[in-house]
């Protein structure tokens, strides 16, 4: 059984049961196709690029209609109500660490991109906009 965390244009993202990885499909749709495959690339490069970097999930391996990563556990910064004081200083901490690694997000002003972890740390998600 799957849980559909988001679906558009270019695909759907889904949770696995049992093993809890994320998997991204890319649609096979024209002309998405293409834009979708290029996206999954682009975020498939980021996160080889953080491997091992906390706040951000980490590639489990590949599928055939795209690739397979780490569940992060945590609620979307817009809907997880009063953060710690020091969340957007942990924030901003990551993001600068992403950036020592070669890596902008760019796509941080959708805040569904911004967990709040069970602990209170932030994490990042949906790295299809990065570049290196």
């Amino acid at each position: 059984m799957v849980e559909v965390l988001k679906r558009d244009l270019f695909g759907s993202v889904v949770r696995r049961e049992g093993d809890g990885a994320v998997e991204r499909l890319v649609t096979r749709r024209l002309p998405w196709r293409w834009i979708a495959g290029h996206l999954a690339a682009r975020e498939r490069r980021a996160l080889e690029r953080l491997e091992g970097a906390a706040g951000v999930p980490h590639l489990v391996g590949r599928s055939s209609g795209g690739h397979v990563r780490s569940w992060l556990p945590g609620q979307p910064l817009h809907s997880a109500g009063v953060q710690p004081p020091t969340f957007f200083d942990d924030l901003g901490a990551l993001v600068a660490s992403l950036h020592d690694a070669g890596v902008a997000h760019c796509d941080l002003a959708k805040e569904p991109n911004i967990l709040v972890g069970p602990d209170g740390r932030p994490a990042l998600c949906d790295f299809q906009l990065a570049v290196l």
